[in-house]
């Protein structure tokens, strides 16, 4: 039934296709007034293949781009993607390269991050965490970043006021608690203490693996937390064809589109994998284009090393 639902829904799409094409042709016709309909159809008959492949392409390219929708998106992420880095914020572009800089990331690790996290919002908020703002960071998260670097941003103020003790972090006032949660909402601050917590991940992620990591990996690392991404990491490479809400519970609980597939079956690690790769991939088109050049360049500055100075 689900097969033939799908059939059905691709000869529609086809018909569709026909109906564009047969339309072309009675404009032809109205234009050319020699030939009639028929004539002009008995004699493009030798047109018939390239037409029928004509319309594969576009059903073709019309499942890529549902599968692309459907890969990109996520529950907390809703509106428009901008094509390229120019249709964001100028603060936030600007944030991008002198984070990347400084913590020695590559911006395309920052941008793309952004991208399928929050679709380059920094409004955005999880349904199902306290994830906040441009990297989705929950709150004991940001409390932690903000204790460690606050002070190297000029956050220090709000530092002083973070007590963390075994890994949780407090603020005894409520009010500069929100204060400094909201603070997520900030692109530029944001994206700083983004690329803090991306550089620590980079180091303890590389450490526990032995061996160097891709921006892919790191974005894991982000997505499950270190520790996460170790174990994910290690059980790919061990039992791949394990369970990996068996493992991560918590974490497939609150992103079942990555742990399960639509028809509610638990994906294992090997198919988790991929779903992330996919969804890696298919933020590129986006900002791949962009060169360090060029984005100095957007933001007004020569180079890397005039960036590392703006700091």
């Amino acid at each position: 039934m689900f097969i033939l639902g799908r059939g059905v829904f691709w000869f529609a799409v086809a018909a569709l296709a026909w109906d564009i094409h047969y339309s072309g042709l009675k404009n032809s016709v109205a234009l050319n007034g020699s030939l009639t309909l028929a004539e002009r159809l008995i004699e493009g008959s030798r047109e018939l293949p390239d037409l029928l492949q004509q319309g594969f392409d576009f059903v073709s390219q019309v499942a890529n781009r549902v599968e692309n929708v459907a890969v990109i998106a996520s529950d907390a992420v809703l509106a428009e993607t901008p094509k390229t880095l120019k249709a964001l914020d100028e603060d936030i572009v600007w944030a991008f390269a002198l984070a990347s800089q400084k913590s020695d990331l590559s911006y395309l690790y920052l941008a793309n991050t952004a991208h399928l996290e929050s679709n380059f919002r920094t409004d955005v908020k999880a349904p199902t965490s306290s994830a906040t703002g441009l990297f989705q960071v929950i709150d004991n998260t940001w409390l932690t970043l903000v204790k460690k670097h606050g002070a190297d941003y000029g956050l220090g103020g709000f530092a002083r006021q973070i007590n963390c003790n075994g890994g949780r972090c407090s603020v005894a006032d409520p009010n500069i608690r929100k204060e400094i949660l909201d603070l997520r909402l900030d692109g530029p601050s944001s994206t700083y203490l983004a690329a803090e917590f991306a550089r620590e991940n980079k180091k303890i992620l590389e450490s526990n693996l032995g061996r160097s990591i891709s921006d892919y990996e790191l974005y894991v690392a982000h997505f499950l937390g270190v520790t996460g991404a170790t174990t994910f990491f290690q059980n790919l490479a061990s039992r791949p064809f394990a369970v990996a809400a068996e493992t991560f519970p918590r974490a497939a609980k609150a992103n079942r589109g990555i742990f399960y597939g639509s028809l509610g079956g638990a994906r294992t690690f090997r198919e988790v994998d991929d779903r992330f790769q996919q969804r890696w991939a298919g933020c590129k088109p986006y900002v791949e284009d962009h060169t360090p050049e060029s984005v100095w360049a957007l933001v007004g500055l020569r180079d890397g090393q005039q960036a590392r100075r703006a700091l």
